[in-house]
């Protein structure tokens, strides 16, 4: 038998995990824009809002950890490069 209350719930967890979702998205987004003082206001509203808020939390502290990987391993790159492409003094 559905109630009042379990129509209601549902569709109270439905908007919760519809905006935890559209925040996670945000997230992901300021973090491929280098954004990333968005990325932390963010990342507080996700963790704070509830148990979906923690699970989406966890996954966007994983993607941040590789986005920023990439950074550094891009960075990495590029350091060797200019490195090589220096003009050195004979002596």
């Amino acid at each position: 038998m559905v109630t009042n209350t379990t129509i209601l719930y549902k569709q109270y967890q439905n908007k919760v995990f519809s905006q935890a979702k559209e925040t996670h998205e945000e997230v992901v987004l300021a973090m491929k824009n280098f954004n990333y003082g968005e990325v932390i206001v963010e990342m507080q509203a996700i963790q704070s809002s509830d148990i979906v808020g923690e699970v989406l939390f966890q996954q966007a502290k994983r993607a941040l950890n590789l986005i920023l990987n990439d950074l550094m391993e891009a960075t990495r790159h590029k350091a060797i490069t200019i490195g090589n492409d220096i003009p050195r003094e004979k002596k």
